[in-house]
């Protein structure tokens, strides 16, 4: 049984959601502050947290820097819960490594939804799912990224990414449903946050996303050439990268 830990001030949430995840079988702890949550996490070491932003003692954006910053706790999903809807508290939250974000009041489908997305991440990893040959593998728990679109900011899941290319000290991100949007990020910091199953960088200034591979097409001079659906010329792999990549994909 999965034990997840909810930290809540407001005694009516707390219980009411203490009551949905038990009666679909989670094992819940409680805690009704910041402070009281970071100790009762080190005790119990649950599956997952759930926390309220807004706190007595401290708040939810410090619990998730002590939670991140304990060897014991570091490693445990978060998840947001707040009824706060203002653009910079999400931000914060996505910034400090939040697995999820929930808005009050939520839907007990998107509760659960939430959770059942994050176990099933745990899961992929503990198996060595995507691993490199080497046995290596680099995590991030974030797992999406804030852009400007136009005059409003959204939020871009990783797995919508289909491929992104530098330019200059921006990058270029193309979705899964052939949007752009362009970010003040390089290349490298890239590679320190995307999953590395699903993330490959195929020359100096591109990094696709595996999942949306077509085909890989040998070249010249031991090089290859890589088709995205959707995209309708192909990428070209430089010799550097081409060995990895058929580690990768067994081409």
């Amino acid at each position: 049984m999965k034990k997840i830990l909810l930290v809540e001030d407001d005694e009516a949430i707390l219980a009411n959601v203490e009551f949905i995840l038990t009666e679909h079988g989670y094992n819940i702890v409680t805690a009704k502050d910041g402070i009281w949550g970071f100790e009762t996490a080190k005790k119990e070491l649950p599956d997952l947290i759930i926390s309220d932003i807004l706190m007595p003692g401290i708040d939810g954006f410090e619990l998730k820097k002590r939670i991140d910053s304990d060897k014991k706790t570091k490693s445990i999903p978060f998840i947001f819960l707040t009824a706060k809807t203002d653009i910079q508290d999400l931000r914060a939250g996505m910034n400090l490594g939040a697995d999820d974000y929930l808005m009050k009041p939520f839907k007990t489908e998107d509760l659960l939804k939430a959770i059942e997305a994050r176990f099933k991440r745990v899961s992929q990893l503990d198996s060595g799912f995507g691993n490199k040959p080497n046995g290596k593998n680099k995590t991030h728990s974030l797992n999406r990224i804030m852009v400007n679109d136009k005059k409003e900011q959204i939020l871009i899941k990783f797995e919508e990414i289909k491929y992104i290319s530098a330019e200059g000290l921006y990058s270029k991100i193309y979705t899964a449903d052939n949007k752009k949007f362009m970010l003040r990020k390089l290349l490298k910091d890239w590679e320190k946050i995307l999953p590395e199953e699903n993330f490959f960088r195929i020359h100096r200034s591109m990094i696709i996303n595996l999942d949306y591979v077509l085909k890989v097409e040998k070249w010249f001079s031991r090089t290859y050439k890589v088709y995205l659906k959707g995209v309708e010329k192909p990428f070209d792999i430089s010799q550097r990268f081409s060995v990895k990549l058929k580690e990768r994909l067994s081409v």
